[in-house]
């Protein structure tokens, strides 16, 4: 499993990093996974690791779900509404991580 940094997976989505870092602070508050994911140190999640494939996915699905919005503020009800598409176990069941991995191929 690679790993990749937040500043990457903007340059592959051609975003800013602040937009990438946007969609983690909804992540990480919506999304137990997400937060899940991380690596922790003295009981709090590292949130400056670099990203898990599930992440990556995570964040890549917002930043498309935010490109189809008019406005970011609706993607929490969205994540709230439909919180199994989020989950790990999801991205899990519905890919075969060959998306991913070409994505992060790209970086």
């Amino acid at each position: 499993m690679r790993l990749i940094t937040k500043t990457q997976l903007a340059s592959t989505l051609q975003c800013t990093p602040r937009t990438i870092q946007n969609y983690h602070q909804i992540a990480f508050a919506y999304i137990d996974d997400y937060e899940n994911d991380y690596p922790v140190f003295a009981g709090e999640p590292l949130t400056s690791s670099r990203l898990t494939e599930y992440q990556t996915w995570l964040l890549r699905q917002l930043y498309l779900l935010g490109q189809r919005l008019a406005s970011r503020k609706l993607i929490p009800q969205i994540i709230q509404s439909n919180s199994e598409q989020y989950t790990k176990e999801y991205y899990e069941q519905t890919t075969n991580n060959v998306n991913v991995a070409q994505l992060i191929q790209n970086i």
